[in-house]
């Protein structure tokens, strides 16, 4: 195989092996009904440790009357310190016929410090005094070494500092005087040339 050749059969590997490791992209999509009124809800299945994850859910009533709706988290069980979520655990809406309504628990922090894994959730939908219960699986995997903080903007200014500083001592060294001059081949007296060298072509 050509040389060439080698090169793109390392550029397809080099592909084949960043998709095979990339994370999937995949959400958790779905849907409760109680009575009169269908409950979707809309979240991602995977996360970063030190990353947010918003639990969207969107209420619908098909019947003909107002409807209240109390959709509740909870975190998941013997694992609740390994999350962060200040909001509030429960949210009312209040549906009109034909209507829908949207609602967040937005702001769910996975803390790192703690092992990767797939945790449970538990999302409670109750309206007219009934109660329906959907489970809701959420794994972690490891976050970025440097955060969104001062860090992960202070990082990369290091970094071109230290190659600026780097060609900046080559470049001096190249500057000086004679640093380009390289030496050539010495040149030959008229009488050690061949005598070929001063014929004229006729």
């Amino acid at each position: 195989m050509r040389q060439g050749n080698w090169k793109y059969v390392g550029v397809l590997l080099s592909a084949s092996a960043l998709v095979g490791f990339m994370p999937r992209a995949a959400a958790f999509t779905e849907s409760l009904h109680a009575g009169e009124v269908d409950v979707s809800f809309f979240a991602p299945d995977w996360i970063w440790q030190r990353r947010e994850a918003n639990i969207l859910f969107v209420a619908r009533n098909g019947g003909d009357v107002p409807v209240t709706v109390d959709v509740t988290l909870h975190l998941p069980e013997d694992r609740e310190d390994h999350f962060t979520y200040r909001g509030k655990a429960s949210r009312t809406l209040e549906v009109s016929p034909g209507e829908s309504v949207r609602g967040a628990f937005a702001g769910v922090l996975a803390r790192d410090g703690v092992p990767c894994r797939s945790y449970v959730f538990r999302l409670d939908v109750r309206t007219h005094g009934e109660t329906k219960t959907l489970d809701y699986s959420l794994k972690t995997i490891r976050g970025a070494v440097v955060g969104t903080s001062t860090a992960a903007i202070a990082l990369p200014v290091i970094i071109a500092f230290a190659f600026t500083l780097v060609f900046a001592l080559v470049l001096n060294r190249l500057a000086e005087r004679g640093a380009w001059r390289v030496k050539g081949a010495p040149v030959t007296s008229s009488e050690d040339r061949p005598g070929w060298i001063d014929e004229v072509p006729s």
